[in-house]
């Protein structure tokens, strides 16, 4: 049978010889039927496993946060020492306050912006500089373009690879694409409203053109 004592007042234990000791409750499991307030500074959870219910947890509630801390700027950090203190450098993901964008760190020190919304589900990498695929690109019938200036700049070979299907004609638009070479000599092709499937020519086919009209 349980062991049940009532009480009228607020129960605290203290060790009166030494308040600095450690009081350890040497049991399986310990139930609190009402809300757990834990003070000081530091929560240490030792074991392998911790469960959460929750599926919202909130970080830095109050705003009050830490002595030359943002107010709103929290994250999730991951520790990547060992036990005796050597390892990586600590990672994290933070919400940033002061730019207004989450952010990811892979040295523990520089962060780098994720994401910035602007709107539902719409997502802008414009802040980053360098960005570079992982794999092929799929406009899904997008577009690419420049919205600042008239050209869209290639430092690069740009490779097209051949098609047997001749592209239909867009309003507004020149379609190029790559076949053969053909008379033209340069198997790149032109379809617009005025003209289907019209091969380049190259410099020697021009050449020859003109020496024969």
């Amino acid at each position: 049978m349980p062991s049940v004592q009532s009480l009228n007042a607020d129960l605290v234990i203290t060790n009166k010889i030494n308040p600095a000791a450690d009081i350890t409750l040497a049991t399986r499991t310990v139930f609190i039927d009402g809300n757990l307030q834990v003070g000081g500074n530091t929560t240490t959870v030792t074991k392998t496993e911790l469960e959460v219910s929750d599926n919202i947890i909130t970080l830095n509630k109050g705003g009050g946060g830490a002595s030359g801390v943002v107010l709103g700027t929290a994250g999730i950090e991951i520790d990547r020492k060992n036990t005796s203190g050597s390892g990586l450098a600590n990672v994290a993901i933070r919400w940033n306050e002061t730019v207004d964008k989450w952010q990811i760190t892979s040295d523990g020190s520089t962060y780098a912006n994720i994401s910035s919304s602007s709107g539902t589900f719409a997502v802008s990498i414009v802040d980053d500089l360098t960005p570079k695929l992982g794999g092929n690109l799929d406009v899904l019938a997008r577009t690419i373009f420049s919205s600042n200036t008239s050209t869209v700049i290639f430092d690069s070979n740009l490779s097209i690879k051949n098609t047997n299907l001749i592209p239909n004609s867009v309003a507004g638009y020149n379609v190029v694409y790559t076949q053969a070479p053909n008379s033209g000599g340069s198997g790149i092709f032109v379809t617009n409203t005025t003209n289907t499937n019209r091969e380049l020519a190259s410099v020697r086919k021009a050449i020859v053109y003109s020496m024969v009209l």
